[in-house]
């Protein structure tokens, strides 16, 4: 015996076989933000035509500390360890 989906679909929508709905997935859960500066500091890079067509492409780097928000940026040529350093050097001085 050969039943059209779109029937088969109707009849077990009528038994309560079948959902419309279609199942989403859990959204994963936000972790807490740490409770004290300098917990937890993030860094990163960013590449991009930063000055246009005016200038060289550079290099953004970022830290973030996740318990204020609290950002330090610094341009750069590249990134490099040499950079990074600097950029850390420059947010322990602060």
């Amino acid at each position: 015996m050969e039943v059209h989906p779109e029937t088969l679909r109707r009849w077990m929508l009528a038994e309560g076989l079948w959902s419309g709905m279609r199942k989403r997935r859990a959204h994963r859960k936000r972790r807490e933000a740490k409770e004290h500066f300098g917990e937890l500091v993030q860094m990163d890079g960013s590449f991009h035509k930063w000055f246009e067509e005016r200038g060289p492409k550079g290099c953004l780097m970022n830290l973030v500390d996740d318990a204020t928000a609290t950002t330090l940026a610094a341009m750069g040529a590249e990134e490099t360890n040499w950079t990074a350093a600097g950029v850390l050097r420059s947010w322990i001085e602060e």
